[in-house]
């Protein structure tokens, strides 16, 4: 007891400066000891709103729609519905070889996603964001959709041996096209919400691809916009979402302090997979009025036991805490909905993941970490104060009918740790709904909790995500 009681100073030390309480000794069963975090909701202290949580179509719609009944449906409903994840927005491309004067668009050019959307909204989804990975050849200076190598640019310079891009003097047939995929979609019933204007600028590929410098960017802004407008064509115009948050600040930076551009841009993003700030990026949207997306992330690694369990799957739930509270972003996105496995392709960039070798559906852990906000925290959800864990991580919402709040902790440690949760402007009721993703766990359904004189105590396991769901009292 001597050294739990030296770590219980040490412990409080630190802890004096988040909390007025000490971290109290709880005994378990096994005898060991764990601390007490207290953690402060504060739903008067409001943040950004959820726009959503979503993954991409992009390149694997086809497959998806090709999988054999039943395992289609049960893929579909997993993505869509309460059973998995239930993800409020689908991210897809926007194809190089469209030919809008056609009858047959998107039933037949872009027939696979144009599917997927609608099996998407027969299950509740009514968010779609869509976004080239290259222009038409033809309006290349390549006149390719695709580069020759993987080269990464500075989006402040200018190359002038480099040809995978688009020609200033398409930018106007550029944005009539993009222009075109919104309209043909929307005479179909799906309106295309955001459209994203390049996917990673930075970036020339072997497979599609094109690169854009800040000031092209901001230039075809401007165009689309005017083109939008005279179109009476409503969407939100995204930027710029390159490779990492340190080339997308470059990128959006430049375009907001444009006093033609900045009108035209609702949302600024990036991918996770660069470096940069995500919290100078995060300041630099909110401060200008735009919403921030993170539009991409994934991991970039071979199937296998450490992309599959647990562990890989409470790193992307601390990531997207991290990107909810450090980068205040309204929408976060995983990679693919679907990787498809074949014969020495083994990178595990899905959420799902179909071997077609053996045809068996894996479903690794980060899908059910990642449902614990796909799922519980719902487009117009609003993210408030939470503060004050030490071992712990939290993020909390409030919908805007102030009918529930909504708590994710998150447990890395190797020890289950208890916690107190003080609710501060709001009156919170019992039955208290508990879902929780562990190693052995897959958002599963607890056992109801209670809440006592407005406060709220309870023990995460090791290794784990909780969410707890609180009836607020009707004022």
């Amino acid at each position: 007891m001597k050294a739990a009681g030296k770590l219980g100073v040490l412990v409080s030390s630190v802890l004096f400066v988040i909390s007025s309480d000490y971290p109290r000794l709880h005994s378990m069963e096994d005898g060991n000891s764990i601390f007490t975090n207290d953690i402060l909701i504060d739903s008067s202290k409001t943040n950004q709103l959820v726009t959503g949580f979503g993954a991409s179509s992009a390149f694997i719609a086809y497959e998806i729609k090709s999988l054999a009944e039943p395992l289609r449906t049960e893929v579909l409903d997993l993505l869509f519905t309460r059973k998995g994840a239930k993800i409020s927005i689908i991210r897809n491309e926007i194809r190089p070889d469209y030919d809008f004067e056609k009858p047959n668009f998107p039933e037949i050019q872009d027939k696979a996603q144009y599917w997927l959307m609608q099996e998407a909204v027969k299950r509740g989804v009514s968010q779609f964001y869509s976004v080239p990975w290259s222009p038409p050849a033809k309006m290349k200076a390549n006149k390719n959709i695709n580069g020759t190598k993987l080269q990464n640019f500075d989006p402040n310079l200018f190359y002038p041996s480099l040809t995978n891009y688009l020609l200033p003097s398409e930018y106007e047939n550029y944005a009539r096209y993009l222009s075109s995929y919104l309209k043909k979609y929307d005479e179909k019933g799906i309106k295309i919400m955001t459209l994203g204007i390049q996917n990673e600028p930075d970036q020339s590929t072997k497979y599609q691809s094109c690169v854009w410098n800040k000031f092209q960017l901001t230039d075809f802004v401007k165009i689309l916009g005017k083109v939008l407008r005279e179109d009476q064509t409503h969407v939100w115009i995204q930027v710029a979402e390159a490779t990492g948050w340190y080339n997308s600040y470059k990128y959006v930076k430049h375009a907001l302090e444009d006093e033609l551009a900045s009108p035209h841009i609702s949302v600024v993003a990036s991918h996770g997979y660069g470096g940069g700030s995500m919290s100078d990026f995060g300041k630099l949207g909110t401060d200008s009025g735009k919403q921030v997306w993170q539009t991409e992330y994934s991991t970039l690694g071979t199937v296998g036991e450490k992309s599959l369990n647990i562990g890989d799957g409470l790193i992307w739930a601390d990531r997207i805490i991290d990107a909810l509270k450090a980068g205040n972003v309204n929408a976060w996105f995983y990679w693919w909905l679907v990787k498809f496995l074949k014969y020495g392709d083994l990178e595990a960039q899905a959420l799902l993941i179909y071997d077609v070798n053996t045809a068996k559906l894996i479903i690794p852990k980060r899908f059910w970490c990642f449902a614990h906000f796909s799922r519980f925290v719902r487009p117009g959800d609003i993210r408030i104060d939470s503060s004050g864990q030490y071992d712990l991580k939290s993020v909390a919402f409030v919908d805007q009918s102030k009918s529930r709040i909504v708590l994710t902790v998150l447990n890395t440690k190797n020890l289950a740790t208890s916690f107190k949760v003080t609710f501060s402007n709001a009156v919170v009721e019992s039955n208290v709904l508990v879902y929780r993703t562990s190693a052995t766990e897959d958002v599963k359904e607890l056992e109801n909790e209670n809440v006592y004189s407005n406060e709220f105590e309870a023990v995460v396991p090791a290794r784990s995500v909780t969410t707890y769901i609180f009836p607020l009292a009707a004022k």
